[in-house]
């Protein structure tokens, strides 16, 4: 029986492909990933090793990376991780390492100018800090989203995933 963070997986990746949005990574919670190429990032000057991102995707020039979860509660330590990743990188530097690690040649890397972390839940029971976008896939074709506005250029993010979600 799936879990409530198969289905928040399933849903947004369905709805990426249908939308014909790159993924460029996707790591299910079973672990299996065929679809894609899993893309480990290493942590700098953190003692976990390495992260790896459940989905990253890119819309216009956003890399967008993904941690799931079934609730928006349990997504403390998801919102850790993308704060990690965003602070340890700049974003030419998370560009041209997940380039380096996968074979995509449908996305215009160069263009890429910023990085935003994502929370992709099933039941949105919590809020999320603001500087994290947050869709919330209540069933196959419902999504809401929320972008926080301490985020850069948040109407523009509002814009970008209002075309696909």
């Amino acid at each position: 029986m799936p879990t409530l963070e198969d289905e928040a997986y399933q849903r947004l990746v369905d709805r990426l492909n249908e939308r014909r949005i790159t993924v460029i990574s996707a790591h299910p919670p079973s672990g299996k990933a065929y679809d894609s190429e899993l893309v480990r990032i290493p942590a700098k000057e953190r003692n976990s090793g390495r992260y790896h991102a459940d989905i990253i995707f890119v819309i216009d020039t956003v890399l967008f990376i993904c941690e799931l979860k079934g609730k928006s509660s349990e997504s403390t330590s998801d919102v850790a991780k993308l704060r990690g990743i965003i602070a340890d990188y700049t974003v030419a530097e998370l560009v041209s390492f997940i380039r380096k690690r996968t074979n995509v040649a449908t996305v215009n890397w160069a263009a890429i100018t910023k990085v935003v972390g994502l929370i992709g839940v099933v039941v949105g029971d919590a809020s999320l800090p603001d500087d994290i976008v947050s869709i919330v896939a209540s069933a196959p074709a419902e999504f809401e989203v929320d972008v926080g506005n301490t985020l850069p250029d948040a109407s523009g993010l509002r814009e970008a995933l209002a075309r696909v979600f």
